[in-house]
């Protein structure tokens, strides 16, 4: 379970289901504690909980479950360095910057707060890891 922190009283439902959730209270802030991997909605805006280490903010959520299967790991590494896209294909791009995100603000913690797979094996990769053996890039 992930401890979700919200702005607001308000309704919180699963998006899948529809399962309402009632939201605690605590120190003036409100939360509530979400399965990762799973859409929700909350006052009408959708999210998608990821796992990760600590609380989050609501507002931190990509709005849908993120996908890097696109990603050309050179296309990645050349925009990192040079903040331009060296990838074409428009799909790319968009993972691209969603990917980036999520490591600004991963990198701006001391454990990550947002993580995927996917993420893992791509961010391993920019390492220089691949199937626990260091590679060049």
């Amino acid at each position: 379970m992930r401890k979700v922190l919200f702005p607001k009283n308000g309704v919180l439902k699963e998006k899948l289901f529809g399962s309402i959730y009632e939201l605690k209270s605590e120190n003036n802030r409100f939360y509530a504690e979400l399965e990762p991997e799973n859409s929700y909605i909350f006052d009408g805006e959708e999210f998608y909980c990821l796992k990760g280490f600590g609380d989050i903010e609501y507002n931190l959520f990509p709005k849908h479950a993120p996908n890097f299967e696109k990603i050309n790991l050179e296309n990645l590494d050349y925009f990192i360095q040079n903040d331009t896209h060296s990838a074409t294909n428009f799909d790319e791009i968009a993972q691209i910057e969603e990917f980036i995100k999520m490591f600004d603000l991963n990198t701006a913690q001391p454990l990550p707060l947002l993580y995927t797979k996917s993420y893992n094996n791509l961010f391993n990769q920019l390492l220089g890891y691949r199937n626990e053996r260091y590679t060049y890039l």
